[in-house]
């Protein structure tokens, strides 16, 4: 049972978001994203706006959509201290799970790798297989009703702002937790078995550097009145703004497009990419 002090702490939660390097609205995270904005902006050449009209328009901040982004980013800051997939489902117990079978059923590979490439391999990995597993978990979300049930209300915003990404059923954001703690123990098992327990990553804060670099660059702007394009050859790698905001568009042609989070290959092989 949560006492009083957990709730108000987890109540202010979402304010202090700014601060976490895991958030992507880290304020680093958020301070990069009005550079991109102001490139957007001038290359737009809006001039019966200022910058700061274009980027805060009262009708994405303050609208009522707005408003329930920020209603729902507290109201799940106070549910997970009842569900978390992590307290429920810890990593390491799912690494110790898959090194020790692997250890029944395998013999260990003598694999003699330095330092610096096994903890590169480990990052790589850690984002490549993560990223592929919250491709997967969002495509199920669209296509199998029970889960849309819960996903359509990320899809019910009108306007985005940074905060909608926190805007999510408590059950989905419970699933993608699961989705971490289950893609992140594989490797982390994986890589125990191989290489032993002295195991790290290369991380920025505790982050993921690959995570976080993406973070970095326009991950704010996904969801956002901000169109951002990579161009057609990077955004062959890597999902781009504002083809994010194609996932997120009413236009019938766009349903069920571009699923990625951070690379496009899931939805080039899945035939969904845009």
């Amino acid at each position: 049972m949560a006492s009083g002090k957990e709730i108000i702490e987890a109540v202010l939660t979402p304010l202090l978001y700014i601060f976490a390097p895991e958030s992507r609205v880290f304020w680093p995270f958020l301070a990069t994203t009005a550079l991109l904005a102001l490139w957007v902006y001038k290359r737009s050449r809006q001039s019966e706006k200022t910058f700061l009209q274009y980027l805060f328009p009262r009708n994405v901040w303050l609208g009522k959509s707005a408003i329930l982004d920020y209603q729902m980013s507290i109201t799940n800051a106070v549910l997970r201290l009842f569900l978390n997939a992590s307290s429920l489902l810890p990593m390491a117990a799912v690494a110790a799970l898959v090194s020790t079978l692997l250890e029944w059923t395998l013999p260990s590979p003598d694999a003699n790798w330095s330092r610096p490439f096994i903890t590169g391999a480990y990052t790589l990995c850690v984002f490549v297989v993560g990223d592929f597993s919250r491709y997967f978990l969002h495509r199920l979300m669209h296509r199998l009703p029970f889960l849309w049930v819960f996903h359509q209300i990320h899809h019910s915003a009108t306007t985005m702002n940074p905060f909608t990404v926190y805007r999510v059923h408590p059950v989905e954001s419970f699933l993608y937790g699961l989705r971490g703690t289950l893609a992140t123990g594989l490797v982390t098992g994986i890589f125990i078995w191989i290489f032993g327990t002295n195991l790290n990553g290369y991380d920025i804060l505790g982050v993921n550097a690959i995570g976080i670099t993406f973070n970095a660059l326009g991950a704010n702007l996904r969801h956002s009145h901000v169109w951002l394009s990579y161009g057609p050859v990077i955004e062959k790698i890597f999902i781009s703004p504002a083809q994010h905001q194609i996932h997120h568009s009413d236009h019938p042609e766009h349903f069920d497009k571009n699923f990625g989070i951070c690379l496009s290959l899931w939805d080039i092989i899945g035939k969904s990419w845009l």
